[in-house]
């Protein structure tokens, strides 16, 4: 798994919880991160994570209050496909598979000739 937070080039978040402009902040309270976005890709596709930012503002509109005790986050992906590398796998794989098997009916067949010989 990735964390948003580390992979996006123009990462806006400092925090989430105890944040400045939270109306429920403690001073007291550090400021830290406790909310996470993480993802995870395979072989297939290829993910970059585009923007990783809050996802609303810090007060609920008309009033002088915030949403909830910590920030919320949102993040942008872009995910191309790498079917290229994918079908190069297969093709790979199943080429060692041919192999395998070609070596298994050798073996099976010399293993039938020296039975017979005997």
């Amino acid at each position: 798994m990735k964390d948003c937070y580390l992979a996006c080039p123009s990462n806006s978040v400092k925090c989430t919880f105890s944040h400045p402009q939270n109306s429920y902040r403690n001073p007291s309270e550090g400021e830290s991160r406790i909310d996470y976005i993480l993802y995870k890709f395979n072989k297939k596709n290829s993910v970059s994570v585009k923007e990783h930012r809050y996802a609303l503002p810090s007060r609920v509109p008309g009033q002088n209050f915030s949403y909830s005790d910590h920030e919320s986050i949102e993040a942008v992906f872009e995910i191309t496909d790498n079917k290229d590398n994918f079908d190069k796998d297969i093709k790979i794989n199943d080429n060692l598979l041919r192999k395998i098997e070609l070596q298994k009916l050798k073996n099976d067949s010399l293993q039938i000739c020296n039975e017979n010989l005997e």
